[in-house]
């Protein structure tokens, strides 16, 4: 496929990818339940022969092997150099590609994953936040 190089020159500025809401901006907790509605909308909740709901708990293991082929997707486009964002064709149109793309695949695939199993990810990350505030200077003294 052929690449098409985007007109952004460092990265999508933060003003142009905010959602907003009727509200305001969406929430941590309003992000995850869209990213698992549209993966449940687009067939990845239901047993593909039976077309039946599947259990989440049966798809942990599943689901963090397919975060983690997206960190590895990032780490590809980290070694080609393409920390850029950039596009390529698809069926559908313009795909968005490059390193910050695949980390944006990370967060969706952990909030998809978070709400099917009743996860609250915003509650959890601002409790996890305060707890690595108050850690000392590198853990106590952990190397990289």
């Amino acid at each position: 496929m052929p690449r098409m190089k985007s007109a952004v020159a460092r990265t999508v500025h933060p003003s142009d990818a905010v959602a907003v809401t009727a509200q305001g901006r969406r929430t941590i907790r309003e992000w995850q339940s869209e990213m698992h509605a549209i993966a449940r909308d687009k067939g990845w909740w239901n047993n593909p022969k039976t077309g039946r709901r599947i259990n989440p708990n049966t798809r942990i293991a599943e689901t963090i092997a397919l975060i983690h082929s997206e960190a590895s997707e990032a780490l590809e486009e980290f070694r080609e150099g393409r920390m850029d964002l950039w596009y390529s064709e698809s069926k559908i149109g313009p795909k968005p590609e490059g390193f910050g793309v695949e980390l944006a695949d990370i967060v969706i695939r952990a909030m998809d994953t978070a709400e099917s199993l009743g996860i609250d990810l915003e509650a959890l990350m601002m409790l996890k936040a305060d707890y690595n505030a108050r850690r000392p200077f590198r853990h106590g003294g952990k190397r990289a």
